[in-house]
């Protein structure tokens, strides 16, 4: 019974000193295992709720940013032309112009700032392009051949114009009921040939832009790009300057263009309500 009871007591202390403390360890690591895999999907599941959230904010976010694009090109595309409102501004000068009457004479300097600004613009985009356009050709021979066809080309065109013109101002004979004031008017003759091609070439270019003279201006200017291409590879700084001056240009006429409806309804008011009918009718002819 000693013995007995000496060896149950000798496995009671080695289970409780070895087994026990063993048990509880691995149930202790279980139990935070668990604990842990339960964390780990808690936040797993959270992390893709807020990720579905935030893909759904961000194509919510998205969609309205190609509406909103798809309606500011639909506006955009839906934009009047200059031409369009010209061509409104017209109707609407002649309109107001008639209704109104004399009264709107104070409209006229709107028309006459307009074309103030295409006269400021027609010299430099005459003298500049024109220059430019030469002066960028590598081979003279070519620029003589395509001038040539140019010169041909126009004579046959003012021609035919000419002959159209001839044609339906016979049909529709335009002067008939327009009576044009004759005080103050005077004659003037017809320059000859001789003294037309001399006049051509200018004695101060200067002046020759001052006065609007075109066919002065162009002459020099076709002389002065044929200098600029022979003068070889010391040409590239001047072109690249002509070429930013000539884009300079055409955005200074385009900002001008937007001024356009404006002018072109100050013109067609003045004119309507100053004139009236009776001489806008038979002026419509003319068109």
């Amino acid at each position: 019974a000693n013995w007995a009871s000496t060896v149950i007591l000798l496995l009671w202390n080695c289970l409780k000193k070895l087994v026990l403390p063993l048990l509880l360890e691995r149930l202790l690591i279980s139990v935070v295992k668990i604990i842990f895999e339960f964390l780990l999907q808690t936040v797993k599941r959270t992390s893709e709720k807020g990720l579905s959230v935030l893909s759904s904010l961000l194509q919510n976010t998205l969609s309205k940013k190609i509406r909103r694009n798809g309606r500011e090109e639909t506006m955009k595309k839906k934009k009047i032309s200059i031409s369009a409102a010209m061509l409104i501004s017209m109707v609407l000068g002649l309109v107001v112009g008639i209704i109104v009457g004399p009264s709107i004479a104070w409209i006229k300097p709107f028309g006459t700032i307009f074309v103030n600004l295409l006269k400021m613009c027609m010299v430099p985009v005459i003298f500049v392009s024109i220059t430019l356009a030469i002066a960028q050709v590598a081979d003279l021979k070519v620029f003589g051949r395509i001038g040539i066809k140019i010169f041909v080309w126009y004579c046959v065109t003012s021609g035919i114009a000419a002959i159209v013109g001839i044609f339906w101002a016979s049909v529709i004979k335009p002067g008939i009921g327009f009576t044009a004031a004759t005080s103050g008017a005077v004659e003037k003759t017809i320059p000859s040939v001789v003294d037309s091609l001399v006049g051509i070439v200018p004695t101060n270019i200067i002046k020759t832009m001052a006065d609007a003279n075109l066919m002065s201006l162009i002459f020099f200017a076709i002389i002065f790009g044929v200098a600029i291409s022979l003068t070889g590879e010391k040409k590239e700084p001047l072109v690249n300057l002509l070429d930013a001056t000539n884009a300079a240009i055409l955005k200074m006429i385009n900002i001008c263009m937007n001024y356009a409806p404006i002018g072109v309804f100050a013109l067609m008011a003045n004119m309507a309500g100053t004139t009236g009918l009776d001489v806008i009718l038979p002026l419509g002819k003319f068109l």
